[in-house]
């Protein structure tokens, strides 16, 4: 049966709260299939900004593996990627240039 595990830094729940602020977190990770898939999530209010921010420089927005859920914090991170899982749409991850 297949399954996977969502990585945190050690100390993330000491500085959650400012993830939270900040509204974007970029050092989570799953192992998943054999792979160390690195993921992006972001909250709606901060991913509008960033897109917002990167059309009006003339440059598009781009991110792999971005996940939005409503506020970063452990319970959502983890309430994402479980859902993920659940429905089968984990595998969907871009894993292709990473090595196991």
């Amino acid at each position: 049966m297949a399954s996977y595990e969502l990585i945190l830094p050690a100390d993330f729940d000491e500085h959650e709260w400012e993830v939270e602020a900040k509204g974007w977190f970029a050092g989570a990770s799953i192992i998943f299939n054999g792979y160390n898939i690195p993921l992006c999530f972001y909250d709606p209010a901060r991913l509008v900004q960033e897109v917002e921010s990167s059309l009006s420089s003339g440059r598009f927005f781009f991110e792999k593996n971005l996940i939005v859920v409503n506020l970063i914090n452990r319970k959502n991170l983890e309430e994402a990627v479980d859902r993920l899982f659940a429905s089968g749409e984990l595998g969907q991850l871009d894993s292709k240039s990473l090595m196991a």
